[in-house]
């Protein structure tokens, strides 16, 4: 009976105009999506602490009441961005904090006959709650702008690069995260980026002879040295960022699964 079937469906799939291969081939091609979250973090730091200018004499000067509430306390773990704060009108601080993520390419690298379509790496991102610790203020809001304010930040407070140093195997560095330039980032939305050619660097074999692929990504501010921010007013964007992910599409092309008939 099961040989009957087989045989009038082959002869009605004919009467279509489709041939047998097309109808118990198997897809040409299929559509996936591989989700990775991080295996190890890094997290970094600078600070700068504006000192007394003085103009006429020793004790007259435009920082000389430059005060901190707290000694600045390092990386925490999870936050990103940037601040910095005015004493009086005279600039006092200011700071940059990053978060470096890894990711186990493993399971995608072991996929065969496939091609990558789009990665985008994501997160969930919201002001921190307790900017106080960063600014030395017990007034200061983690999303503000320069006269204090809260403010909303639509596009965040992240901008994601490229760490260009083994960090995972060999340590972070003192200091921030050091990146490369090529291949770049593109933000999509607020906690979005396509990362597609630097995931293909990473983990694809797209990487030109003579490229360093980068070792994972760096979500740091859009500022790469305090250096940057003169503390002329105070501005602060500093996000709690959680739940990072990258979602990996990708096409693989598998054989046909049906033995075809003689």
């Amino acid at each position: 009976m099961e040989q009957i079937r087989q045989y009038l469906l082959i002869v009605a799939i004919c009467g279509f105009g489709v041939t047998t291969h097309q109808a118990l081939a198997a897809p040409a091609e299929e559509h996936h999506t591989l989700t990775l979250t991080p295996n190890s973090a890094w997290d970094s730091w600078q600070d700068r602490l504006f000192h007394d200018t003085p103009v006429i004499g020793t004790f007259t000067g435009h920082g000389v009441t430059c005060v901190k509430y707290n000694a600045f306390p390092g990386p925490i773990q999870g936050k990103v961005g940037f601040g910095q704060g005015e004493w009086g009108n005279d600039p006092c601080m200011s700071f940059i904090v990053e978060h470096t993520v890894g990711f186990d390419t493993g399971p995608y690298k072991q996929i065969p006959s496939k091609r990558l379509d789009r990665v985008v790496l994501t997160y969930d991102e919201a002001p921190f709650a307790s900017c106080a610790v960063f600014v030395g203020s017990p007034y200061s809001n983690c999303w503000q702008g320069g006269s204090g304010a809260a403010v909303d930040k639509p596009t965040g407070c992240v901008t994601v690069r490229v760490p260009n140093i083994d960090w995972q195997n060999r340590g972070g560095p003192k200091g921030l995260m050091p990146f490369n330039t090529k291949p770049g980032t593109n933000q999509i939305r607020r906690g979005e980026w396509d990362v597609t050619e630097v995931f293909r660097w990473q983990a694809d074999s797209g990487m030109p002879i003579g490229g360093n692929p980068g070792f994972g990504f760096t979500l740091g501010s859009p500022f790469t040295s305090t250096k940057q921010l003169t503390a002329e007013d105070n501005t602060v964007c500093v996000s709690d960022v959680k739940n990072v992910r990258l979602i990996v599409d990708y096409t693989t092309f598998p054989n046909d699964v049906f033995v075809q008939p003689k």
